[in-house]
Formats: structure tokens, sequence, C-alpha cells
């Protein structure tokens, strides 16, 4: 199966409008208030045509659950990334609510992939990042060989300092494992939260290609 690619950290409309074209299965928004990529209090789009397809996901770390819900359903997200320590219980009530969900983990030398059983029946994917005290965004990678602790069967994204140059390599480093997708931020940017439209490019056409 094709490998998915979701572009996160999206913000401006004309930005999002120009990485929607070329047609990413996902888009992140992140409501993290201390993120450079934080949307901000007035963020309120309007979904273009360009969007349809592309699954809307709202990123949080630790909110309170009742703002994700507000959220979500004021702006019409199909799915959420969950970045924080959020709980099972915090993770099915929003799986029950109908929302796709992705569960967040820092990843750094001694992560115990055992934790992730908790979080089988709750979350639809998980999201396996570079652990840093930001929770995401930091263009930091971590060690891919770790990924060959991961004996769970539920699909994951793979995010943290993906750009050009590595995106094949991250391919390889999976090759025996459930990889779905993976998750382009901060190396394709020209400013935080504003994405660089022909490194994105360079970089679909690399993971798509034979």
């Amino acid at each position: 199966m094709p490998l998915k690619i979701k572009i996160c950290g999206m913000r401006g409309a004309e930005n999002i409008r120009e990485a929607a074209i070329l047609r990413p299965d996902y888009m992140g928004f992140i409501y993290y208030r201390k993120s450079p990529r934080y949307v901000g209090d007035n963020f309120k789009p309007v979904w273009g045509p360009e969007m349809e397809g592309v699954r809307k996901t709202a990123v949080f770390v630790n909110e309170p659950l009742e703002s994700v819900q507000e959220i979500v359903n004021c702006l019409q997200f199909e799915a959420v990334q969950l970045h924080g320590e959020e709980s099972p219980a915090y993770c099915g009530e929003l799986k029950q609510a109908g929302m796709e969900v992705l569960k967040a983990f820092g990843i750094a030398p001694g992560f115990d992939f055992r934790q992730l059983e908790a979080y089988e029946q709750v979350a639809d994917f998980f999201l396996f990042d570079a652990k840093t005290s930001a929770y995401g965004g930091s263009g930091k990678s971590f060690a891919w060989e770790q990924l060959m602790e991961y004996t769970g069967s539920k699909p994951f994204f793979l995010s943290g300092g993906l750009d050009t140059d590595n995106v094949k390599l991250a391919v390889d480093a999976a090759a025996e494992l459930p990889l779905y997708a993976l998750d382009l931020n901060s190396r394709f940017e020209s400013a935080p939260g504003v994405k660089n439209i022909q490194k994105l490019t360079e970089a679909i056409r690399l993971i798509k290609q034979p």
C-alpha cells in the first residue's frame, strides 16, 4: 500500500491552499499555544474545494477534553493528533465521539514500547516523533533503529526531522513495520508555519516514486 503523507503545522490561507493542491492525505493544524506554529486564537479557515479528500487534523497537547471537542466540531476537523500525556481514557472519549485518533509518542533512548499496549483499542494510529520539551516540531529525528523494538500491529506515522535528503531512508528503516504515513513539518519551511511548496513537491515525488 502506498505511504500516506501528512503535512503538519499549517496556518496561512494561501499556504494551506498551495499545500492542499499537492494532494496530501492529511493536513495538521497545531493548537498548542507554545508552538511557533500555533494557529492563533482567531483561526477560522474557510475550507476550499482543494481540501476535498484531505483529512483535516487538529493537533493538541494536554488540552482539556471539552476544548478539543468544541474546536473539532466548530471547524469540522476529521482527526485529532494528541501529542501530550493524554490518557487512554481521554483518547477513548474522542474515539467514541467519532473522531480519528492519532496518539503521538516522543521516542528517546530507552523508550518502552510496551506502554503503547494501553492505547491499542483507543487510537486509530500511533505517531512516533523525537522526544523534546517542545512536544514536536523540533526538526530533530530519533534513532530509527529503535523502531525495530516496536512489535505491535497498529499502523504508525513517522515524524521528526524528515526532509528531502532522508525520506527514502525513513521508508527503508521501517520496511518490515506497519509504517502508514510520513509527517512533513519543520524542515519544509521558510518560516515557522510557512511551508516551502517546492520542497514539499520534491519530497512527495520521492515518497511516491517506485
